[in-house]
């Protein structure tokens, strides 16, 4: 069974499309977080701050959590 999309907001972050995600980490460093079955997790990083999170599942599209300004 694969893990559940996010349910939960994150806090400082808001949900973004992936058009305005891919834009805010072109140039941002990648860390796996967690990934479990069917599933990963991925942080972006600019400059030892983290401005976005990705919510990936096998067969879905991915779920994207950008920094609010």
């Amino acid at each position: 069974m694969c893990k559940p999309r996010l349910n939960t907001a994150l806090i400082g972050f808001k949900k973004a499309t992936t058009i305005e995600a891919e834009a805010l980490t072109k140039d941002a460093t990648v860390t796996e977080f967690d990934a479990p079955p069917c599933s990963v997790t991925y942080g972006y990083t600019h400059n030892n701050e983290l401005i976005a999170v990705e919510f990936a599942q096998l067969g879905a599209v991915s779920e994207w959590w950008i920094k609010e300004k």
